[in-house]
């Protein structure tokens, strides 16, 4: 698969679902929240859309931010 390669948004749904199936959160980076709000919830289960627009000066920063804390709190159950 060429590094640059656009993955489609049916990939996408069925990696976050698939995710989830697994018993964990999948999440989706959307441009458009409420859009991806909306996916999230048609797609069902743990998913859930967080902002991921490279036009949008902080939202990678506030994404990276919500990865890291998620791996923190997971770090958390795994260590108690």
């Amino acid at each position: 698969m060429p590094a640059r390669q656009r993955w489609s948004r049916a990939a996408i749904a069925a990696s976050a679902c698939r995710v989830a199936e697994l018993g964990f959160t999948g999440v989706i980076g959307v441009r458009g929240v409420a859009k991806g709000e909306d996916a999230a919830k048609q797609l069902g289960g743990k998913v859930e859309a967080t902002e991921l627009d490279v036009a949008v000066p902080d939202a990678t920063a506030r994404a990276a931010a919500k990865a890291d804390g998620a791996v923190e709190k997971c770090h958390k159950i795994l260590s108690s």
